[in-house]
């Protein structure tokens, strides 16, 4: 759930985050277009 995002974001850290596919999957609502804010380098970037 997004409850989730805000538990794994608090860490308060430096160091990158690794994210299973499927809290990304919910986070993003399955990678929806209404979720997305564009491109990056790197690939799409989502909300």
């Amino acid at each position: 759930s997004r409850d989730s995002w805000a538990t794994i974001g608090s860490n308060g850290g430096t160091e990158p985050t690794n994210l299973t596919i499927r809290i990304l999957q919910d986070i993003t609502d399955n990678f929806s277009e209404e979720r997305s804010l564009g491109q990056g380098a790197y690939g799409k970037v989502y909300k």
